[in-house]
C-alpha cells in the first residue's frame, strides 16, 4: 500500500514518541506490515528513528549502545522453579523446594534439555542402527 508524505511523517512522529508499531496500525487502520515496512524503508533512507530496545543509535551503524533488558539483569537462582526460567535454559526437573515447588536444571542450551538431560530422556534403539537388521513385525 502507497502511503502518502502526510501519512509517513505522522507513523515516523508517532513510532517517536513511543507509540508501537501495532498501535499506529490499529489507530491508522493499516495492517503491521506497512507499518513495519514503512518504518523500514524510513530508516534504509537516513531518517532518524528509535530503534526499540536502543538507547543511543547512529543510523549509520557507527555507534550502537544496547540497554540490557531488565528481566536479564535479575540473578536467577541455581535451580529456579518453572516461573523463574528463560529461553535457553534446561527444563529438565530436579528436585522439590521446601515449599514444595517444582525445581529445574536450568542450564544453558539449545533444546528443551541440555546434553546431560537429553541422553538420560532419549534413548535410541542400537540395534536399529545395523546393518542387516529387519525389526520383527508387530501387530
Amino acid at each position: 500500500m502507497a502511503l502518502s508524505d502526510v501519512q509517513l511523517k505522522k507513523i515516523i512522529k508517532l513510532y517517536n514518541e513511543g507509540q508501537s508499531a501495532r498501535q499506529l496500525a490499529t489507530s491508522m487502520r493499516l495492517t503491521l506490515g506497512t507499518i513495519n515496512g514503512a518504518l523500514y524503508r524510513a530508516r534504509k533512507a537516513g531518517i532518524e528513528i528509535r530503534v526499540k530496545g536502543v538507547t543511543k543509535a547512529k543510523v549509520s551503524g557507527v555507534k550502537v549502545e544496547a540497554k540490557i533488558p531488565e528481566a536479564r539483569m535479575e540473578q536467577t537462582p541455581k535451580e529456579p522453579t518453572i516461573y523463574n526460567l528463560g529461553p535457553g535454559q534446561c527444563r529438565y526437573p530436579t528436585k522439590m523446594s521446601e515449599d514444595n515447588e517444582q525445581l529445574f536444571c536450568a542450564a544453558d542450551t539449545i533444546r528443551t534439555y541440555c546434553d546431560k538431560h537429553h541422553k538420560m530422556c532419549h534413548v535410541t534403539d542400537s540395534r536399529s542402527f545395523k546393518v542387516g537388521y529387519i525389526r520383527p513385525f508387530s501387530r
